[in-house]
């Protein structure tokens, strides 16, 4: 997402539509790193928004999959009392099945970001 930001935002620039690889140019590195890096992925995930229209289905993984990720980022432990937090799809992600749900929808929500930040 930081990417697809920071194509919308530089579009002007034609240094930028040069570069394959922008790590070795600062003021590219410190606008990745610095500004875009410090945003949470839900701000990140509302910039983009008002840049493109994503797909229905997308957005709602990316909803999931985001609050899957707060529940781990936040929960110490496997034995997690809310056990409803943990379903995805109505199947908890720390089964074979719920697990191989999330990473097939997972895989193709990074594609379609991979795709529009012009990486693949």
């Amino acid at each position: 997402m930081a990417l697809i930001i920071m194509n919308y935002v530089l579009a002007d620039c034609p240094k930028w539509h040069q570069i394959k690889y922008f790590g070795r140019i600062k003021k590219y590195r410190v606008f990745y790193d610095h500004i875009l890096g410090r945003l949470p992925a839900r701000h990140k995930t509302s910039v983009v928004k008002k840049f493109i229209r994503l797909p229905k289905g997308v957005s709602k993984t990316l909803d999931r999959m985001l609050a899957l990720r707060d529940v781990f980022a936040h929960v110490y432990t496997l034995d997690y009392s809310k056990t409803r937090d943990l379903n995805y799809k109505g199947q908890s992600v720390l089964s074979v099945a719920g697990f191989e749900a999330y990473l097939h929808d997972s895989t193709e929500v990074v594609e379609f970001f991979a795709r529009r930040a012009n990486i693949l």
